[in-house]
């Protein structure tokens, strides 16, 4: 019993820990393809409407 809530401990503070730093890497990753797309919009709005 004590074993398994020992592991469950480990996985739970190993999840605590990469949770984030994957969160805030998606995030980057995500601004990283948004940013050009955004750009590209914006530069079609602008010829489209001038």
């Amino acid at each position: 019993m004590s074993l398994v809530y020992v592991k469950f401990n480990l996985l739970r503070s190993c999840l605590t820990i990469t949770l984030p730093t994957f969160s805030i890497l998606l995030f980057r990753f995500k601004a990283i393809f948004i940013l050009p797309f955004l750009l590209i919009w914006d530069y079609f709005a602008a010829k489209k409407w001038l």
